[in-house]
């Protein structure tokens, strides 16, 4: 057999063992892919956010490979205000007076440490004070 013949084997050889053992991942050579957080649902402790009142607006959240997720909350219209973060959840109120009825909604975005995220929106009735 030719020389070229042989170098072409051990050429094809070589890049077989170099593509079966290479590890393009964080995992320990699994080869999984991360996927994003899931949010399951969004909540609020109460039907209406009254001017000047607080609410509880919360995240429930799961993660397919169980790391910590972070939580960012936000209202893209304005007029709410973010208050009091506690883990999966937000105390909110409002920062502008409340005329008549309106809606906000109330966005959470949900990452894990790959900064994979899940987005959802929750649709908040706003009031005036009586």
């Amino acid at each position: 057999m030719s020389k070229l013949w042989w170098l072409g084997l051990l050429v094809f050889a070589l890049l077989t063992v170099s593509i079966g053992c290479s590890n393009d991942d964080d995992n320990g050579g699994t080869n999984s892919t991360n996927q994003a957080p899931v949010i399951d649902s969004i909540t609020c402790d109460n039907d209406s956010l009254i001017e000047g009142h607080l609410v509880t607006v919360a995240a429930w959240v799961t993660d397919p490979e169980s790391e910590n997720v972070t939580y960012s909350w936000s209202c893209p219209e304005g007029g709410i205000d973010f208050v009091t973060p506690v883990s999966n959840s937000y105390m909110i109120t409002t920062c502008c007076t409340v005329t008549g009825e309106m809606f906000r909604w109330i966005v959470v975005a949900a990452s894990d440490p790959h900064n994979a995220t899940a987005r959802d929106s929750l649709r908040l009735r706003l009031v005036p004070a009586p």
